[in-house]
């Protein structure tokens, strides 16, 4: 029995260390692709990879979807950037942060901006801080501060 689960983790380990380097390897197929400009192969690779939870993968596609004109779909680049988020993936979160305070692709909502934000932030994005400092920046009259500005990363709020 112990010689049974001692071969089935062993092939286990094998297995999960062949599948990290074979996703690399077809993830940078996928970026290969997408820098000849070709969206199609790009698209199909990374929509592969993302469906078995790839976080970069999920970034791709939704960088493909907010940027490029001929498959542009801002409501798949915020469900894409939304799911590499969810993974802690920051620059997804900063995309994400960033779509939420300026409400491109989804309503303007400052404390969802911050939200995400924070999250890229507190992983050390650069950009996701100084959007947050930004963001938290006294309002203005514009919108109210996100509680979450208040200590940590952005600027307190002064109420």
């Amino acid at each position: 029995m112990r010689q049974t689960i001692r071969t089935t983790l062993a092939s286990l380990i094998l297995l999960l260390s062949l599948a990290a380097p074979a996703a690399a390897a077809q993830f940078e197929e996928g970026a290969d692709a997408y820098e000849r400009e070709d969206y199609t192969t790009a698209l199909h690779i990374w929509h592969q990879l993302a469906d078995q939870g790839e976080a970069a993968a999920m970034y791709g596609l939704a960088d493909m979807y907010e940027n490029v004109r001929e498959i542009k779909n801002m409501e798949e680049a915020v469900r894409w950037f939304r799911m590499a988020a969810e993974q802690n993936h920051a620059t997804s979160q900063n995309n994400l942060g960033r779509m939420y305070a300026s409400g491109f692709g989804v309503s303007q909502n400052p404390a969802q901006a911050a939200r995400w934000f924070r999250m890229a932030a507190e992983q050390g994005h650069a950009g996701a801080r100084n959007y947050l400092r930004l963001l938290c920046l006294p309002a203005q009259g514009r919108y109210t501060l996100p509680s979450s500005c208040n200590g940590g990363l952005g600027t307190p709020n002064p109420n």
